[in-house]
């Protein structure tokens, strides 16, 4: 759980601990790339929270929020000396959609491992008191010469291909399978039919003429949607019709 109070009490101190930036790129069932980029001058690499980041010459920027209610799209640029990052390049496709964190937080919390005789002499290591995770998701390939390789990240609401939420919906119909235990869970008796009216047994003497459908008089005595042996609802098949439907418990009964 993150610790607000601490970080929040170092950064209103009169000589603050330095702020260091840590990147990680989610590579999915490939695991992961983390590395820093060396902003204070520390080339070698850092422990934080029981992970290695590797020192890599990049330059990151553009992470600021904007007053006037734009999103953010910061710009990442790595070397590419002897096309180090250009052979990965065909391996993600150009790394489009992967997932990109800025992890920022004190040089004094970091692990132990990272300073002399594995002993913090500043504060006790904590990966709890750290800022809170920019999260973004590399948008295109800017450029890729001999010497350098740019991307531009966006938030995931402005993410290319993809939908918020994910599954998509559709008019007068669910995705989910109907009358089951995955989706929306229903399993008790269906309401009304496919033109939405209600199913009421065929001896219902109201005045809602048109509002309802009847059961036939032959099934009248058959509870639609009864239990089965296991007093459960039986799953409803999505290939059938509601009078095959009815039929089949009709003649288990």
């Amino acid at each position: 759980m993150r610790d607000t109070k601490a970080y929040v009490k170092e950064i209103f101190q009169i000589e603050p601990s330095t702020i260091v930036s840590l990147y990680k790129i989610n590579l999915r069932d490939r695991g992961q790339y983390l590395f820093h980029a060396g902003e204070n001058g520390y080339k070698k690499r850092i422990i934080f929270n029981g992970e290695n980041y590797d020192f890599m010459p990049i330059k990151a920027e553009g992470f600021e929020m904007h007053g006037d209610g734009r999103l953010p799209r910061p710009k990442m640029t790595f070397s590419n000396h002897q096309g180090n990052v250009s052979l990965r390049l065909g391996i993600f496709k150009d790394f489009i959609n992967y997932k990109v964190t800025r992890i920022k937080t004190f040089v004094k919390y970091l692990d132990k491992e990272n300073f002399p005789n594995n002993i913090n002499p500043h504060a006790e290591s904590s990966p709890d008191v750290s800022f809170t995770e920019d999260i973004f998701f590399v948008n295109q390939k800017v450029a890729e010469t001999d010497q350098i390789v740019e991307f531009e990240l966006v938030s995931l609401l402005e993410l290319q291909n993809a939908s918020i939420p994910s599954r998509t919906m559709y008019s007068n119909y669910c995705s989910w399978q109907y009358r089951s235990d995955i989706g929306c869970g229903y399993r008790g008796k269906p309401v009304s039919d496919d033109k939405n009216k209600r199913f009421v047994p065929s001896g219902y003497s109201g005045q809602m003429v048109g509002e309802d459908s009847y059961f036939p008089t032959e099934y009248g005595a058959t509870e639609f949607g009864k239990r089965n042996e296991d007093d459960e609802y039986p799953v409803w098949s999505r290939t059938g019709t509601y009078k095959e439907r009815i039929s089949q418990l009709a003649r288990r009964s």
